[in-house]
């Protein structure tokens, strides 16, 4: 991250397109490291990502710092490969792409021109359409054979046979290309390349149905073990390898085998740092997140998280290229999401994100794709029930992969459903019908229930369903019943006149002059339809008054149920027509019948709720709506008042509350909100909000419950504002007392242990200054002199010397602690450095660090107690020293520095080169207690502190912007 951070500190505020505009390398060594880096990117990308990052960081590096070359505009391009997937910048990395691309493009840089092109249309589909790519790698190959270089024209190959398959050309022709791709890397010897075209014949035979079993790749020239032990006993070719999972799992996907999908695509995930950007990748995300979402149907219970978990992943990232790429990504990312929402039950979800990702595949010319969404919008309908739609989706994805070339699948459909295959056989004509259903319009259906789905008003809902109903049905007359407590009611009626519908809202309860009671009684009663192409013949079940009197020739009555519970029905006529209502129309309305259970329930629901809301609207406490996605729709007067905003202005601004929000709790309160409004599970967050009256801020508690309709989708989100300053000023007060007797019980506490430890220890160190004193009397008493003997004395004396200190030390403590007076002295804080540095000497050699004495000559002495501020100095120097210790990679430096300030008062600074202080700690780093060490008690700045103070001085410490922190003590100085 370094390296990959100072990129952006060298552009600074330039644009990267002027970074065209650098000088030119003139410099031979650089020239020479970035040709080095320029040949062993590549290889390096098989063995560590981030070898390969770090090499490609460094050639942007040095090229920003010294001009462009050559190695420059390949540097450039590969950077684009990184940026995106491993640092999350895809959109300025594709600008540095576009600069390496336009240096050589103009003809500055022509050295490495192959591989410059080859690589930027490989990156090309991550911001332009693929086929947008094409030239470019067919120009890349051309380039590379003219410059003889052999390793990059048969990477065109490669490139060149991707490209064809991401944008879904005829495979017939792809199959001549990748044939003549993979007979010229097998003359060249380019193991690589031959395994990679190998791979991709294997796919687009068995899509074609030349192999030996559909979705496999064997057959008399290609061997999927083989080439899979082959790639597990060489290492190199890892990317390769990637490649060949991706292929068989876009195979085995096809062809239905979802179990063999899901393995592919794990051991392709294995691998998956190899292909940072290769249009692969994406095929790979596409793929494997469809396996998983079709395995997730037959898995057991215990696994299907874990598909759905992957499922999840994949569309995330699958989204993210979308942003970047609507072309490419959004077909792909729509019929994820689409997986996503059926497997979640989002039914309605689902239906339009299939239509989307049809539609999106079929305006960018992606045949294949828009073939397989047609294929799982299939499926979706069928598990539902509606064959007849499932067949028309059906039909539209064989045409689909006929016209992509892929017969092997066109057989396969053929085999499985071969009705599909049979003559349409024509549907009765009405005498007063000119426009009977010869097929089910599936578009048109979708179109019908997706304008009852987006309707929340109930009257409008029920004249539309009963438009729609009567329309499609071509009858001539229509009822929609409801239930209520019970009874049944005519919600709405309509008649065909004379080519036009007159629709009447009736709410009435039902009559023996409306419909047949026995019909309606029966689908009432069984949840069964009944449908009568003649129902004027007396040979029917129903003997039915109303059937006796009208007469009618066709009737169909459907059941609108919900959740296994029948809350109306669905009656239509023809008067004139015998067999009006055929299978065909039937399938329209059972689909309609359908969508209307949900749309109804939804319905009432929303109108109950915006009952609630205007109860809400006088509330004495503030109170709010959002929409789904988190937008408010409905805000009360008090809130208005309070936070002096205006209806427009709440509906003009997603997110009003917020500016009214304290800036220190607007990061939390966004965060907590998002999370409750995507999660749908509500939220309460407590935040400071701005009283418009006298500008103060008050503490609020905001929370959210969810209102969800009868499929458990939300609809709403109600909430209050509730004013809790008091109750939280209150508690504050009391936790702040708490805390503090709470201190001050832990500072007393320790204080007392302390005086005690330092009693218990000054006996033993008495003893040995007592015994080592004796010693010395003893030994200077011996006669003759030995090198040994002298040395036992020196040692002695230094026990003796250190025995000395520490009882000074423990003395200053407990007076200290018991606040008595110091005994101060003049002293010079250079001397005292420089003895704290004699005793701190072994500790700074062991850490390798280098000391650095700034000392001025000129500072004025100070007044103080030499043993503690010595004591202040070590604890310091200790610290810091210890900040150091996990640095690696750089210098470990110890800088003192002393200096005067107007010669009112001397400064001692001790500054390290360590990881520096989390921004959090920096408030309480002199709190007792409060350390920073795994194994540290949280006492030793304290006391320093302690210590400075009570010397009329003061001890801070300064975050550097280089790496490490700075401690200052100041003290006054002795004016002469």
């Amino acid at each position: 991250m370094d390296e990959y951070d100072r990129i952006w500190s060298l552009v600074g505020n330039r644009r990267i397109e002027d970074l065209a505009d650098l000088p030119l390398l003139v410099d031979p060594d650089v020239i020479d490291m970035l040709d080095v880096f320029t040949e062993i990117v590549h290889p390096a990308m098989f063995y560590d990502e981030n070898l390969s990052s770090l090499a490609v960081c460094r050639m942007v590096n040095l090229s920003l710092e010294h001009g462009n070359c050559d190695g420059s505009c390949f540097g450039y391009v590969w950077f684009a490969m990184f940026a995106g997937p491993r640092f999350n910048n895809y959109k300025d990395g594709f600008r540095f792409g576009q600069l390496g691309y336009d240096l050589v493009a103009r003809g500055s840089f022509p050295r490495h021109q192959a591989r410059t092109y080859i690589t930027f249309s490989t990156l090309m589909p991550w911001a332009k359409h693929a086929a947008d790519a094409r030239e470019l790698a067919r120009r890349a190959y051309d380039v590379a054979c003219q410059t003889g270089d052999l390793t990059y024209s048969a990477y065109g190959w490669h490139v060149l046979i991707t490209n064809h398959l991401t944008v879904g050309d005829h495979l017939r022709g792809v199959q001549g290309e990748a044939e003549k791709g993979l007979a010229f890397a097998t003359t060249q010897g380019f193991g690589l390349v031959v395994a990679n075209c190998e791979a991709q014949l294997g796919l687009i035979r068995t899509l074609r149905g030349l192999t030996r079993s559909f979705g496999c790749f064997d057959d008399d020239t290609y061997n999927e073990a083989g080439a899979e032990s082959h790639y597990a006993s060489n290492p190199v070719l890892v990317l390769s390898e990637f490649f060949y999972w991706t292929r068989k799992l876009q195979g085995r996907f096809i062809s239905g085998d979802y179990v063999a999908a899901v393995d592919a695509a794990n051991r392709a995930h294995q691998i998956l740092w190899t292909a940072a950007s290769q249009v692969e990748t994406g095929d790979f995300r596409f793929y494997a997140a469809l396996a998983h979402a079709s395995a997730w149907n037959s898995a057991p219970a215990e696994e299907k998280q874990r598909h759905l978990d992957t499922l999840i992943e994949h569309d995330q990232q699958l989204k993210i290229w979308a942003e970047h790429c609507l072309a490419n990504y959004e077909n792909r990312a729509a019929l994820v999401s689409a997986e996503i929402a059926r497997i979640e039950g989002q039914v309605l979800d689902a239906e339009h994100l299939y239509e989307k990702a049809i539609l999106s595949a079929r305006s960018n010319g992606f045949v294949h794709n828009e073939a397989i969404a047609n294929e799982l919008a299939s499926q979706f309908y069928r598990t539902r029930g509606f064959t007849t739609i499932a067949d028309a989706y059906l039909k539209n994805a064989r045409a689909c992969y006929e016209q992509w070339g892929a017969l092997g699948k066109v057989n396969q459909i053929d085999g499985r459903f071969p009705h599909l295959q049979e003559g349409i056989a024509s549907q009765t004509r009405g005498t007063t019908i000119d426009t009977p259903l010869m097929q089910m319009d599936a578009e048109a259906v979708i179109r019908a229930s997706q304008a009852l789905s987006s309707e929340m008003n109930l009257p409008r809902l029920i004249e539309a369903l009963l438009r729609l109903a009567v329309e499609h049905a071509g009858a001539q007359r229509g009822l929609l019943i409801l239930l209520h407590d019970g009874e049944r009611y005519v919600e709405a009626e309509s008649r065909s006149k004379h080519e036009n519908l007159e629709f009447v809202i009736r709410h009435e309860l039902v009559k023996s002059t409306d419909l047949p009671q026995s019909v309606l009684q029966y689908v009432l009663r069984t949840r069964k339809r009944v449908l009568q192409n003649d129902a004027s013949s007396r040979q029917g079940q129903f003997d039915d008054e109303y059937l006796r009197d009208n007469r009618p020739r066709s009737l169909l009555c459907l059941p609108i149920v919900r959740q296994n519970k029948v809350i109306g029905a669905l009656y239509l006529e023809n008067s004139l027509t015998e067999n009006a209502f055929t299978a065909g129309r039937v399938a329209v309305l059972d689909v309609l019948a359908s969508q209307a259970a949900i749309s109804l329930e939804t319905a009432r629901l929303y109108t109950d709720l915006q009952l609630q809301v205007g109860l809400l609207q006088h509330l004495p406490v503030s109170a709010w709506t959002l929409k789904p996605d988190g937008t408010p729709d409905f805000v009360n007067q008090v809130w208005l008042e309070f936070a002096g905003q205006t209806p427009d202005f709440v509906r003009s601004h997603p997110e009003a509350w917020m500016t009214a929000v304290h800036p220190e709790d607007r990061e939390m309160a966004a965060k907590i909100f998002w999370e409750g409004v995507h999660s749908g599970q509500g939220f309460a967050i407590e935040t400071r909000s701005l009283r418009a009256q006298d500008g103060t801020y008050r503490w609020h508690l905001q929370q959210a419950v969810v209102v969800r309709d009868f499929e458990g989708k939300v609809i709403k989100f109600v909430g209050t504002t509730t004013d809790i300053d008091d109750q939280k000023r209150t508690g504050e007060a009391l936790r702040q007392s708490q805390a503090e007797l709470a201190h001050v019980t832990r500072v007393t506490t320790m204080g007392e242990l302390a005086a005690s430890i330092a009693h218990e220890v000054r006996q033993p160190i008495t003893g040995v200054l007592l015994n080592g004193n004796a010693c010395l009397r003893w030994l200077s008493r011996v006669k003759e002199e030995s090198d040994n003997l002298t040395e036992a004395r020196a040692a002695l004396q230094r026990i003796v010397r250190d025995c000395n200190r520490a009882e000074e030390i423990i003395a200053r403590i407990r007076a200290l602690f018991r606040k008595t007076e110091t005994a101060k002295e003049p002293l010079h804080l250079n001397e005292i450095v420089r003895e704290i540095v004699v005793l701190a000497k072994s500790e700074i050699d062991k850490q390798r660090v280098k000391l650095r004495l700034e000392l001025s000559a000129n500072v004025p002495n100070v007044v103080g107690d030499k043993v503690q501020l010595q004591q202040v100095l070590l604890n310091l120097i200790l610290n810091a020293i210890e900040a150091m210790a996990s640095v690696h990679g750089r210098a470990r430096v110890l800088t003192i520095q002393t200096q005067s300030i107007e010669e009112r008062e001397v400064v001692v600074t001790v500054r390290d080169s360590g990881t520096g202080l989390h921004p959090d700690s920096l408030d309480h780093i002199f709190t007792a207690f409060h350390t920073t060490k795994t194994g540290g008690l949280g006492m030793g700045l304290s006391i320093s502190r302690a210590i400075v103070e009570n010397h009329s001085g003061r001890l801070w410490l300064t975050a550097d912007q280089d790496p490490g922190a700075s401690f200052h003590f100041a003290l006054p100085a002795v004016i002469s």
